[in-house]
């Protein structure tokens, strides 16, 4: 009925309008959906105080082993060697009783115990990498590790970043509270679980020059992309290390009549309040076709730094809907949305 009355390209346009409008529903069934997440928050909430606990612990039996020389020259060398100072810890553990059997092997089988028993209650509630990580997350702690007699072992927050004020941390089995709005001078490894977008292909690169001042030839292919980006804020706090930065491309196909969503991971997106280069067109796959006889005219990019719910879910960094049937050929345009700043490119 819908069809005969709109046609199938208007029909397809009252379905972009009514997806980027935002969603209204009833009293009822708000109420249903506020029910089955009041159920959902409490098995996390149980889950979290669970896991959190077991945490500490092993944070606790980490900081007693590192204590000792052979122990912290181990973890030393395999962490900063590693990308993104980042490490399986029952690996890394598993590897230090087939080193030194004879170094502490009752703390070291009960602390694989310790990290068995938390990414199983991961694996419980489907987190996709159940897994136990252990990292350096401050690069200006990477020489003071090699040299250090003392090392504190933190726990990553099951918390979202802002509203997290001490992070826990242990000294030798001492417990401390440290700072979360700066890292400690003292050299520190933190506890966490594994982090999506584990590989980094050594691109996109800052640069210093403002993108986009040169220039280029027009060109008459319908891409849209973003060949470079700048974060102002990154909602990633120093235990935690580089953050997470994705994008999601929405367009609207009308010959399938179905909404196109993509998730870009942008891995060398690192630091806040410096311009990184994509690169213009491929190997950029945030560029994405689009045409007018075939696609809506307006495209979504909604900017995420991604978490694990364990620590509060996806960070929102902004959004915008562009209309990029008015965009030129050639040339970039810019745009700032919440917490990013991007040059978006019509080729």
């Amino acid at each position: 009925m819908l069809r005969k009355l709109f046609g199938t390209k208007s029909l397809a346009a009252i379905s972009v309008v009514m997806f980027f409008a935002p969603l209204v529903s009833t009293s009822q069934s708000q109420d249903d959906v506020e029910r089955v997440c009041c159920d959902e928050d409490r098995s996390i909430v149980k889950l979290r105080e669970r896991v959190a606990s077991d945490l500490d612990v092993l944070a606790s039996e980490l900081s007693v082993m590192l204590a000792q020389d052979a122990t912290r020259n181990f973890f030393a060398e395999r962490i900063t060697k590693a990308k993104k100072r980042t490490v399986g810890l029952g690996q890394a553990l598993g590897a230090l009783r087939v080193k030194d059997p004879n170094n502490s092997g009752k703390r070291v089988e009960a602390t694989i115990k310790t990290v068995r028993k938390i990414e199983s209650a991961m694996t419980e509630f489907g987190i996709e990498t159940a897994r136990i990580d252990i990292k350096l997350p401050v690069e200006a702690h990477v020489k003071l590790l090699k040299e250090a007699r003392e090392v504190l072992v933190a726990v990553a927050p099951l918390a979202d970043e802002k509203d997290v004020d001490k992070v826990i941390a242990f000294s030798n089995g001492k417990r401390l509270e440290l700072d979360a709005a700066k890292p400690p001078t003292v050299p520190t490894l933190v506890v966490i679980g594994a982090e999506p977008q584990s590989s980094d292909p050594g691109y996109p690169i800052p640069i210093v020059k403002e993108p986009g001042e040169e220039g280029k030839e027009d060109r008459v292919d319908d891409y849209v992309g973003i060949p470079s980006i700048y974060i102002y804020n990154d909602h990633e706090n120093w235990w935690c290390g580089d953050p997470e930065i994705y994008v999601r491309v929405k367009r609207f196909r009308f010959s399938t009549f179905s909404l196109i969503n993509q998730k870009i991971n942008l891995p060398g997106v690192n630091g806040e309040r410096v311009w990184y280069n994509l690169g213009d067109g491929y190997p950029n796959s945030t560029y994405k076709y689009v045409s007018t006889s075939n696609y809506a005219p307006v495209i979504r990019l909604e900017f995420w730094e991604e978490d694990s719910w364990f620590y509060g879910g996806d960070d929102y960094l902004g959004s915008i809907n562009i209309r990029w049937t008015n965009l030129p050929f050639g040339g970039y345009t810019e745009y700032v949305t919440g917490d990013v700043r991007f040059k978006i490119d019509r080729d």
